[in-house]
């Protein structure tokens, strides 16, 4: 399904129903309804359906619900699609997955979960969405009577369908925010006094590509030409369908432009352009209006995500505007220079300290918040239009000229060389 039914599904049958079960709710409040205290819960369930990479900043709040919940078995439930980079954090003892493939495989697969969830028995679910309605859904159906989520004033049955009431607090990283409700069922903490020094203790967790990995990823850069020596760029000029994702794409011309000027600069380089097999296309568009297209190769679709962490672990610079490969960089480490203006960093930077971001501070900025459902009244990516391609070539050039020893492409490069050995 496409992702504008999917949000008109979600708001045309998931108000009623929460209006209903938040009424259902009212009334077992009435009478007195308790909830398991926190030191009985056995089986815990998250539910993050949107974005590779949001997934990717749960992983922090799933750290954290081991520690706080040592004997506890988490769960994760989402859409079908993120199967793969669940397997990547490797974080969770069982999974369930809604296809979203069809409107008949939704509803199939959607009530199946609601049954299997019935049976798991699930004393408490963390709601890591903030706008969609469907997860509390699942949660009240799903007989789940403990649940934390984010309560938004502008939606007032959230309260009486959630456990726990998280604050949503948009001056803090999504990583902290998602973190914020495993520290309030913990400690009951509303005012989260304790919070500053919790959420110190979680960062994004690194993964160390196996050998083999990497492996595939050298033979998919020696398959499209790339000599051992050359300086490897890896650049990502697409935003996931989510939402808006012409509002967070730097212009193609300037990817153009960008990529003229660093094969005039480096004799010695490789550029390989990343992306879904739908962003194909696009990516093709860029390919074909470069200069020198023999040092260019286009391996949008062609990659797994778990290829892709290869492949990201092999090369000296990633270039990408914010998504879901962005996050995905960043568990390895990747020098990387994050392209902003849909979003604000401070809310999905990259987490990574090898990491360069550029954003215009404009009033403009972010053009799509929860408060608004992610929905933008402008139509223009202008923010990102005036991040100029001298600014992004010069940040390119610090890390090839200055910096190659940070690349976790050269650790990556010396371990396959020690095995092959």
């Amino acid at each position: 399904m496409k992702m504008k039914l999917m949000r008109k599904i979600d708001f045309f049958m998931g108000v009623p129903l929460c209006y209903f079960l938040a009424g259902i709710q009212i009334i077992k409040r009435s009478l007195s309804f308790k909830s398991k205290s926190p030191d009985k819960i056995k089986k815990i369930l998250v539910i993050k359906f949107l974005g590779i990479g949001s997934i990717v900043l749960t992983a922090p709040a799933l750290r954290a619900l081991k520690d706080e919940f040592p004997e506890a078995e988490i769960c994760y439930l989402t859409f079908k699609s993120n199967k793969e980079v669940i397997d990547l954090l490797n974080l969770t003892s069982k999974n369930f997955y809604i296809d979203t493939h069809s409107i008949s495989s939704f509803c199939i697969t959607t009530i199946q979960t609601l049954f299997k969830l019935r049976k798991e028995k699930i004393d408490l679910m963390l709601d890591f969405e903030f706008f969609s309605k469907l997860p509390l859904i699942i949660g009240a159906l799903g007989k789940i009577k403990n649940k934390a989520g984010f309560c938004l004033i502008v939606e007032w049955w959230r309260k009486y369908l959630l456990t726990y009431r998280g604050y949503y607090n948009h001056y803090y990283h999504v990583k902290d925010i998602f973190l914020s409700l495993v520290y309030l069922v913990r400690y009951n903490d509303p005012y989260y006094v304790e919070f500053e020094n919790y959420q110190k203790k979680y960062s994004l967790p690194v993964l160390s590509p196996l050998t083999e990995t990497l492996k595939q990823a050298k033979k998919i850069i020696e398959n499209i030409g790339v000599l051992d020596g050359n300086i490897l760029v890896a650049i990502n000029p697409n935003a996931g369908p989510e939402l808006a994702p012409h509002l967070k794409r730097w212009p193609a011309e300037y990817f153009v432009e960008l990529i003229d000027r660093l094969n005039e600069k480096y004799r010695n380089i490789s550029i390989i352009l990343i992306g879904s097999r739908g962003e194909k296309l696009y990516v093709q568009a860029i390919v074909d209006q470069v200069k020198k297209k023999d040092a260019v190769t286009n391996v949008a679709g062609q990659t797994s995500l778990t290829e892709l962490i290869g492949l990201l672990s092999l090369t000296d610079l990633f270039i990408t505007v914010d998504s879901g490969p962005m996050h995905l960089a960043s568990l390895i480490r990747a020098s990387t220079i994050g392209l902003f203006g849909a979003e604000p960093p401070v809310l999905y930077g990259p987490l990574n300290e090898h990491a360069r971001v550029l954003c215009k501070p404009l009033y403009s900025v972010p053009m799509f918040t929860v408060y608004n459902g992610k929905e933008s009244m402008l139509t223009k990516n202008i923010p990102l239009q005036l991040i100029s391609v001298e600014e992004v070539f010069k940040v390119a050039e610090d890390y090839l000229n200055k910096h190659p020893n940070i690349c976790t492409a050269s650790f990556a490069k010396q371990l396959i060389s020690s095995k092959s050995a």
